[in-house]
């Protein structure tokens, strides 16, 4: 995530780490309009960053063109702009408790994407 949008601003910065329970405007702004069902667009990774913390989950937004990128973001290397839970895990364990969900959720992967992740 940048602080402004880097394809229109020169002067647009890597955002290391969003550690404030808001979000910045400038930050939603930098993501690009979009609908309320995004496709896969910056504005909609930083939506489901947004609940992720909120549900006290910490999330990295990174570059899938980055060699390795999970593995490294998963031993710790700052790569991206990385956004810390909000909650406790306890509470946010609570929150899915009380929410009684069945589930019944499912990934779904296309053949492309399940070539790439077989790729690594």
């Amino acid at each position: 995530m940048f602080s402004a949008d880097p394809r229109t601003n020169p002067q647009a910065q890597l955002l290391h780490e969003i550690s404030s329970a808001e979000i910045p405007a400038a930050v939603w702004e930098a993501a690009g309009a979009n609908g309320a069902q995004g496709t896969g667009g910056m504005h909609t990774k930083l939506q489901a960053a947004a609940l992720a913390r909120q549900s006290g989950v910490a999330t990295v937004i990174a570059a899938g063109s980055e060699p390795q990128v999970l593995l490294r973001v998963a031993r710790g290397e700052a790569l991206g702009t990385r956004l810390p839970a909000l909650v406790s895990a306890l509470e946010s364990r609570k929150r899915y408790i009380l929410s009684g969900w069945d589930g019944q959720a499912r990934v779904q992967v296309d053949a492309g994407a399940a070539a790439a992740l077989a790729r690594g």
